[in-house]
């Protein structure tokens, strides 16, 4: 199940929430996805499917905010989701990683760049979106059809942080 494609960038939803989706459907049940992956949002606009965050603050498991909940409070938030969600099928930290990214028609050299700022960068895959779309901006404005490895620099230097 695809959330977002382009020339270069296939996004699909994990495995486990594939699954979780088409068993709810089979099934005739509504399904709630506790989730703050922001590359889950749009499964939210079909009618039986909810998405609500893992925690109060919403912050659990991100690369962009530190959660400032106690483990207690995350307990209780979930519990308090599962009776206000009785009659819904749920499933759990539902993220997606980068196996669910692919990519095409990048350099090689292009590639490993992305790799080296993933591992020191951790971004989500919405900010790997985000890279990745300025990249094939700035090729398209060069007219090169290949992204290559000063495209997804320039990408990474206007989304991630500087040392």
């Amino acid at each position: 199940m695809e959330l977002y494609k382009d020339k270069n960038i296939i996004v699909t939803v994990p495995a486990a929430t594939v699954r979780a989706i088409n068993v709810a459907a089979a099934a005739n049940n509504k399904l709630l996805i506790i989730s703050n992956d922001p590359v889950l949002f749009p499964l939210a606009a079909v009618d039986k499917i909810k998405i609500q965050p893992p925690c109060p603050c919403g912050n659990y498991k991100t690369r962009d905010a530190k959660c400032s909940c106690e483990t207690i409070e995350i307990v209780r938030h979930i519990n308090k989701l599962k009776v206000k969600y009785a009659d819904y099928m749920w499933c759990e930290n539902s993220f997606c990683y980068s196996r669910d990214i692919k990519l095409t028609g990048i350099e090689q050299h292009g590639l490993d760049i992305l790799k080296q700022a993933y591992q020191q960068f951790v971004p989500t895959v919405k900010q790997i979106v985000i890279i990745l779309k300025s990249a094939r901006a700035i090729a398209d404005m060069e007219k090169t059809e290949k992204i290559e490895a000063c495209h997804i620099a320039e990408g990474i230097a206007y989304r991630l942080p500087k040392d």
